[in-house]
C-alpha cells in the first residue's frame, strides 16, 4: 500500500504547562444491584446480510465558543506558532491493513477493535461484528439484526455504539452494544467472552438504560477495566433528546466471565466545574502488566471549557474523588470541507473519547479548534500524583487541513516508556476524508505526520449538506507485542464509507518470531542454554536499550534489562532456570526500533 509522508510544516503545535487542580466534589456508589444472564450466545459463523438503516443522534452540550473571545485568551497563540517541528521522532511503520467490516449504509459507523495476546481480533461498527487473525482471514462475523434477533429476542434492531475491549489479565473480551433510544427501551447490553477466543462464545446481559429511574435513555458509552471491575460509562437523555445526566456502571469481571447473575454498582449525576460532567472516558491500562483496583476517569465539556474533569476511585471506600485539572481553553471547530462536493463534514465536538494510563501519567485526546476554526488534536498528559496537565495542539492550518477523531495507544513497549501513536482523521478541500497518524515522544515532540490511508471519495450519506463522519476511530494495543491495530474509517468510492484495519508499530517487524536481518552484531551463548546465558551485542552511539524475553507464542515473559549503553561491545548475564524447556525469542529495542530478535533454546 502507497504510503504518503506530509512535509515537516504540516504539523505545528502549541504546548502549556499547567499547575492547577481543584477538588471538586465527592461522589457515593448506589447500593449493589443484580442482573440475571440474559443469553449464551454460541460461536458466530458468516452471517452478514444488511437490511436495515442504523443511524445516531448527535447530542452537543452547549455551543462553540465565539471566536471573539477565543481571540482575548490564550488561543490566539496558535496563529502565532511558525515555527516547523524539527525534532527527529520516529515515523510509525504500517506492518499490515485490509478492509475491514462491511459498510451497512448508516452513518456514523462507529469503529471499535481489541486485540488479544494470541492473536484474534475483533472490529465492530454500528451494524456487525467481525472476527479475525493477524493476517486479516476472516474466523467469524455477525450483525446485530441477527444478534437482537436471535438472542435477546426483538423483531427489529436498535442496536448501535459498539464498545469492545480486550482484558490482558484475564484474557478474554469484553463487547458492549446499546439498545433503544428511549427510556423504556434503553438498555446496555454486555457480552463477555466465554474464553480468550469469541468462537467459543459470549455470556450475555442486559442492564436497564434508564439507570435512575428518571426518564432518561442511555448513550456514548465507553469501557474499561481493572482488576475486578468492568465500567462502562454514558450519557443520559431525556425524552427530548436533550443531555440530562451521567453515569458510570461497576460490574464484577468474574461474574460475567462464569455466566452467573451480574453484581454491579454505579455512580450518577458525576459534576464538573460547568455542572454534569459530559462524556466520562474510564481511563485503560496502555502497557502490558497486571492490573490493580485503582480506576481513574477523565471528561471534556462537549462545547468548550479550560479544563479536564479527573475522577479517581478510593477502592475502599468505592467513591469517586472529581478533580478539574485546567489546560488551554478548547472549542468545537468548523465543519471541514471536502473534496469535489459541497457537503461539508461534522467535525463532531470536543468531548474525550479514549484515554490510556503510562506509569502514573494518563494520557488523552480530544478534537478542538484552531483560532481560524480548523479542527486540531489537543494531546494531554496528566499526572496522577500532583493533578497537572502538559498540554500541546497538533494542526495543520498551512494546508487548510482538519484533523478530528484523535484516538491514542502506547509506541513502546517498557512499561515506562511515555511515547504514543495518535491517530486521527483528515480532511479538507483538496483531500478526500482519509486516515492520519503521527508517532509523539516521550518529551511530546511529534514526528511527521503520516498518511495511513487516503479517501476514495468524498462521503455524501446524509439528506442535508453537512455529514456525519463518525465519533470514534480506536487504536488498541497488543499487549505481549510491538504492535498496535487501528479500526478507522476514509471515505470510499461509492461517497460512503470504507472501514479498513491497520497493523501498526514502530518497528518494522512485530516482535514473537526471528526476523531476517539484524540492525545491530549479536551473540548468545552458550545455546541452547542450561542455567544462564551470556548476550553479547553492539552499539554505534550512546542509547536506552530495552531487552525483553519472549516465548514461542510471542508472549513477552520477562523484562531483562532496560539501562542506557555507551557506544561499542556490550556484554549482558542472565539465568535460565527459571525458564521450561523450549524455544524464545530475545528481543533488543534502542531509542529507533528493533535492534535484534535472536532465538534462544533452552534444555
Amino acid at each position: 500500500m502507497k504510503r504518503i509522508v506530509l512535509g515537516l510544516t504540516a504539523i505545528f503545535i502549541l504546548q502549556i504547562q499547567f499547575t492547577k487542580a481543584q477538588h471538586s466534589n465527592v461522589f457515593e456508589p448506589s447500593a449493589v444491584k443484580t442482573v440475571h444472564l440474559s443469553a449464551e450466545i454460541p460461536g458466530l459463523g458468516s452471517d452478514y446480510p444488511y437490511n436495515y438503516k442504523v443511524t445516531c443522534i448527535y447530542h452537543p452540550q452547549g455551543k462553540p465558543a465565539d471566536k471573539q473571545y477565543l481571540d482575548s485568551i490564550d488561543m490566539r497563540q496558535y496563529s502565532e506558532v511558525s515555527k516547523a517541528n524539527k525534532t527527529g521522532a520516529a515515523t510509525p511503520n504500517i506492518l499490515n491493513s485490509w478492509r475491514g467490516n462491511v459498510y451497512n449504509v448508516g452513518t456514523p459507523p462507529d469503529n471499535t477493535v481489541a486485540i488479544s495476546n494470541g492473536g484474534i481480533i475483533i472490529s465492530c461498527i454500528n451494524s456487525s461484528v467481525f472476527y479475525y487473525n493477524t493476517k486479516g482471514e476472516e474466523l467469524g462475523s455477525t450483525n446485530f439484526l441477527k444478534l437482537s434477533r436471535d438472542f435477546f429476542g426483538q423483531v427489529s434492531s436498535d442496536l448501535f455504539d459498539p464498545r469492545v475491549i480486550y482484558d490482558q489479565e484475564a484474557d478474554r473480551f469484553i463487547m458492549v452494544v446499546l439498545n433503544g433510544n428511549s427510556d423504556k427501551k434503553s438498555e446496555v447490553l454486555v457480552l463477555f467472552s466465554k474464553s480468550n477466543t469469541p468462537l467459543d462464545g459470549w455470556n450475555a446481559y442486559a442492564l436497564k438504560g434508564d439507570v435512575a429511574s428518571k426518564g432518561y435513555w442511555f448513550d456514548y458509552p465507553n469501557i474499561g477495566v481493572n482488576k475486578y471491575s468492568l465500567f462502562i460509562s454514558g450519557n443520559l437523555y431525556n425524552t427530548n433528546d436533550f443531555f440530562s445526566d451521567n453515569t458510570i456502571f461497576s460490574i464484577s469481571k468474574a461474574d460475567g466471565y462464569a455466566g452467573k447473575d451480574l453484581n454491579y454498582t454505579n455512580w450518577n449525576s458525576l459534576s464538573d466545574g460547568n455542572g454534569s460532567a459530559f462524556g466520562i472516558v474510564p481511563v485503560q491500562l496502555g502497557t502490558q502488566g497486571s492490573y490493580t483496583s485503582d480506576a481513574y476517569f477523565v471528561s471534556a465539556e462537549s462545547g468548550y471549557a479550560n479544563f479536564i474533569q479527573l475522577y479517581v476511585l478510593d477502592p475502599t471506600s468505592g467513591k469517586l474523588k472529581g478533580y478539574s485539572v485546567t489546560v488551554p481553553y478548547y472549542s468545537v471547530p468548523d465543519n471541514s470541507p471536502q473534496q469535489n462536493t459541497g457537503d461539508v463534514l461534522n467535525m463532531g465536538d470536543t468531548r474525550i473519547k479514549s484515554a490510556i494510563l503510562i506509569d502514573g501519567n494518563i494520557h488523552t485526546v480530544h478534537t478542538t479548534t484552531t483560532i481560524n476554526g480548523y479542527a486540531a488534536v489537543a494531546y494531554h498528559r496528566i499526572s496522577v500524583a500532583s493533578k497537572t496537565a502538559t498540554t500541546k495542539i497538533y494542526y495543520n492550518e498551512a494546508q487548510k487541513h482538519y484533523l478530528a477523531y484523535p484516538a491514542i495507544a502506547q509506541a513502546g513497549t517498557s512499561s515506562t516508556d511515555q511515547s504514543v501513536i495518535i491517530a486521527y482523521t483528515e480532511s479538507g478541500a483538496d483531500i478526500y476524508p482519509r486516515l492520519s497518524m503521527m508517532h509523539v515522544d516521550a518529551n511530546m515532540n511529534a514526528g511527521n505526520p503520516q498518511v495511513v490511508k487516503d479517501g476514495l471519495g468524498y462521503v455524501d450519506i446524509a439528506m442535508d449538506t453537512i455529514e456525519r463522519w463518525g465519533d470514534y476511530i480506536t487504536i488498541a494495543n497488543r499487549f505481549n507485542n510491538n504492535t498496535c491495530w487501528l479500526f478507522g474509517c476514509v471515505g470510499g468510492a461509492n461517497q460512503k464509507h470504507d472501514n479498513y484495519v491497520f497493523e501498526l508499530s514502530m518497528d518494522k517487524f512485530p516482535s514473537g518470531t526471528e526476523q531476517p536481518l539484524e540492525a545491530v552484531n549479536t551473540s548468545m551463548y552458550p545455546n541452547p542454554a542450561v542455567e544462564n546465558v551470556t548476550v553479547v551485542f553492539e552499539l554505534e552511539k550512546r542509547q536506552n536499550v530495552l531487552i525483553d524475553l519472549y516465548d514461542a507464542d510471542g508472549k513477552r515473559i520477562a523484562a531483562i534489562t532496560n539501562h542506557t549503553y555507551n557506544p561499542g561491545t556490550q556484554q549482558l548475564y542472565f539465568e535460565t532456570n527459571n525458564l521450561s524447556p523450549g524455544i524464545y525469542f530475545l528481543r533488543i529495542t534502542g531509542e529507533n526500533g528493533l535492534l535484534a530478535n535472536k532465538k534462544l533454546v533452552k534444555n
